[in-house]
C-alpha cells in the first residue's frame, strides 16, 4: 500500500507541476504582450511570477535580459543572461543576446566575438550572420559586412533586409549596378515594403529621376499613416 501511495504521490506532483508550467507559459504571453506595449516594470512582475511557477522554464531568463536592457539595468540583464548560458551553453541564441548586451553597452568588438561563437555553435543561425554583417558595416569593414550578408541569403533566399542592406551598402560604395541588383531581388519579395521604396527612391535621385523618386517617397509616406 505505502508503495502504491508513492507512485500516486508522485504522479500528482507531476501533474502539478505540468499545471504549473502551463499556466507559467500564459503568464509569459502576458508578460509579453506588457513589454510590447512599453508597461516594463508590469512585464517583469509576471516574467517573475512565470519563472517561479516554473523552474525549468529557462527560456524566461533570456526574456528578463532583453527586457532589463529596456530598462536601462545592464547589469541585472548579463546577470540573467549568464544564468541561462550556465544552463544551456551550447544554445547559440545566448551569445546573440549576449552579443546585444555587448552592442548597447558600447563595446562592438566583444558584441562580434559573441556573434563568432554563436556561429560556431550554429553556422545556420541567420539571424547572427546578419547581425555580424551590421556590426562590420557599422566598424566601416564593407568588403566581409558583404560576404557575410550573401551568406545569410544563402542560409535564406527570402531575407528581404538583406538585400536592401546589400543595395544600401553597393550604393554607398559607388557599387551602383551591383546594388540594383539586389534591389531587384529586393523588389521580387516585398514591392510594396517602405524599405525599399526608399531605398529604390535614393537610387533614382542618383540618377537625376527626381520626379520618380518623389512618387515614390510619397507613396512610402502615405503607406505609413496606415
Amino acid at each position: 500500500i505505502l508503495f502504491i501511495l508513492i507512485l500516486t504521490s508522485g504522479k500528482e506532483v507531476s501533474a502539478q507541476k505540468k499545471d504549473s508550467c502551463a499556466i507559467s507559459d500564459s503568464w509569459v504571453k502576458k508578460a509579453d504582450t506588457l513589454f510590447g506595449s512599453g508597461a516594463l516594470d508590469e512585464a517583469l512582475e509576471w516574467y517573475d511570477k512565470a519563472l517561479n511557477s516554473c523552474k525549468k522554464n529557462h527560456a524566461i531568463y533570456i526574456y528578463k535580459g532583453d527586457l532589463f536592457i529596456q530598462m536601462d539595468r545592464f547589469d541585472d540583464a548579463i546577470k540573467s543572461y549568464n544564468q541561462y548560458k550556465s544552463l544551456h551553453p551550447g544554445d547559440s541564441k545566448i551569445y546573440r543576446s549576449i552579443a546585444g548586451w555587448h552592442y548597447f553597452t558600447n563595446n562592438i568588438d566583444s558584441s562580434l566575438y559573441y556573434l563568432e561563437k554563436a556561429m560556431e555553435i550554429n553556422p545556420k543561425d541567420t539571424s547572427s550572420v546578419y547581425t555580424y554583417a551590421e556590426l562590420l558595416a557599422e566598424k566601416g569593414d564593407y568588403t566581409n559586412a558583404k560576404v557575410f550578408l550573401i551568406k545569410s541569403i544563402e542560409l535564406d533566399p527570402e531575407f528581404f533586409n538583406a538585400y536592401i542592406y546589400l543595395a544600401d551598402i553597393c550604393r554607398d560604395n559607388g557599387e551602383t549596378e551591383e546594388g540594383k541588383k539586389w534591389l531587384a531581388q529586393a523588389e521580387k519579395l516585398n514591392p510594396e515594403h517602405n524599405d525599399f521604396l526608399y531605398t529604390k527612391a535614393s537610387y533614382l535621385h542618383d540618377e537625376g529621376k527626381t520626379l520618380e523618386a518623389i512618387q515614390l517617397l510619397d507613396k512610402a509616406v502615405v503607406e505609413n499613416e496606415y
